[in-house]
């Protein structure tokens, strides 16, 4: 008897070691930078703002997320770090002035949702806007002298990037074609009495390839015969088209958005690529610059721990 309650004990501390074990706690130190912590934390609150929400909770696709979570929570930290070690600082009315930006746009209750969505107090939404601008005035401070592109730079941009400044005119619509003229009719009557019903429609009747896919099409003005074309481009967005007949069978579409054709010339878009070319410069030297930070920092990392998140 004596025995087997030594047993039982044994298996209990046993499941209390390794249970604990299973599930990491918020004040666990995953990272370590340069002597600062990186708590577990941390890492819950950055993944749950960055998860999309139908990631499963097992898979590729999340240890994909927390390896980027990880990665970022220490690039931050290895930046703070070298920010305190320059004696970079925010003084009150900065910091108040930056929260005073930051809120713009924001209601009460909006700004409280936000805090929510984000898994923070205002106290550490706060420090997190302090050391956002911490971050902005050390890049600020240690930026070299940018050259500004040259003409021919901003003209191959141009050249090269046609698309961004010259477009035809696009829609965009739910596609439901059949090829029997009786068969569409009798579908048009069912849409008439539930319009709801047009995308699983597509799916079990229509002969299109992008069937398959929900039916979606997006088109250039004029490529369409001109009756498809009329309807795709004169129709109230949100609408349901009658039946179009073409060499191709009988259809019906769904207007779901147009944007209007775009023909800029360089000159109307010179400042832009400028702007475009400069903010380029500016990301290269930053990541170059992070790089370097992260290569000379103290960093260690707890991968057991991290393997159990």
């Amino acid at each position: 008897m004596q025995r087997k309650n030594k047993f039982i004990l044994a298996a209990l501390l046993s499941w209390q070691i390794f249970g604990c074990q299973s599930t990491p706690h918020k004040d666990d130190v995953l990272a370590r930078v340069n002597g600062k912590n990186i708590f577990v934390s941390d890492y819950r609150r950055a993944f749950e703002n960055l998860k999309p929400k139908d990631l499963s909770t097992t898979g590729r696709e999340r240890s994909e997320l927390k390896n980027l979570v990880i990665k970022n929570l220490v690039r931050r930290a290895v930046i703070l770090s070298e920010a305190e070690s320059r004696k970079i600082s925010i003084t009150e009315s900065e910091l108040e002035d930056g929260i005073r930006k930051y809120k713009e746009g924001y209601t009460t209750s909006t700004f409280r949702e936000s805090l929510l969505e984000q898994m923070l107090d205002e106290n550490e939404w706060r420090e997190q806007i302090r050391e956002n601008l911490l971050i902005d005035r050390m890049f600020e401070s240690t930026a070299p002298r940018m050259d500004k592109p040259s003409l021919q730079e901003a003209l191959r941009y141009y050249e090269q990037n046609s698309q961004a400044f010259k477009r035809n005119a696009q829609a965009s619509a739910l596609h439901l074609v059949v090829g029997d003229k009786s068969l569409a009719e009798e579908l048009a009557q069912k849409i008439k009495r539930r319009p709801a019903d047009f995308p699983a429609l597509i799916k079990q009747f229509s002969i299109g390839p992008e069937a398959k896919e929900g039916g979606k099409i997006t088109v250039d003005e004029g490529v369409m015969p001109e009756e498809i074309d009329r309807v795709l481009f004169q129709s109230k967005i949100g609408s349901i088209t009658e039946i179009v007949s073409s060499p191709f069978g009988y259809h019906q579409f769904k207007i779901l958005s147009r944007t209007p054709a775009l023909n800029k010339d360089f000159d109307q878009v010179k400042a832009e690529i400028f702007r475009l070319l400069q903010e380029s410069t500016r990301q290269d030297w930053l990541l170059r610059f992070e790089e370097r930070l992260i290569r000379g920092a103290q960093i260690e990392y707890d991968r057991g721990l991290i393997t159990r998140l």
